[in-house]
């Protein structure tokens, strides 16, 4: 049994074959997300989860793009945000053999006081040895 699954024969597809071959291997893949566009109005601030591409644009035309949603904390350089968000792009383009116009990757900011790790408030940019040495 993995990850809470029954012994069922599944079928490998190419891209377990790869993980594997780079020693990727599944860990939680069985685990199931929450409607976020619910988890955002709960909190009090607009939100929408979207299943279907009807109404999604990539390049100011319409497209069923690649969403690449991720998070840094405040205080790291425009750039190398910016930076990140290329490579994700690219990275996302040479796996996926997606068209560049496909994928859209957004990086959102915050501080670091709003994110909560293992239980632990994250630490601001510069103070990570501390915050790991659990001081």
């Amino acid at each position: 049994m993995v990850n809470g699954s029954d012994s069922r024969p599944t079928q490998t597809s190419s891209s377990q074959i790869e993980q594997k071959a780079v020693r990727l291997y599944p860990v939680y893949t069985d685990l199931k997300n929450p409607d976020f566009g619910e988890v955002a109005q709960v909190m009090g601030i607009w939100g929408r989860s979207v299943s279907k591409a009807d109404g999604l644009y990539t390049d100011r035309k319409p497209a069923s793009p690649v969403l690449i949603n991720g998070w840094v904390r405040e205080g790291y350089p425009d750039t190398d945000t910016t930076r990140l968000a290329t490579e994700i792009a690219t990275a996302v383009t040479q796996i996926t053999a997606m068209p560049a116009e496909r994928v859209l990757v957004v990086i959102q900011s915050s501080p670091a006081c709003y994110a909560v790790e293992g239980g632990r408030v994250l630490p601001e940019p510069g103070h990570e040895q501390t915050w790991i040495a659990g001081s």
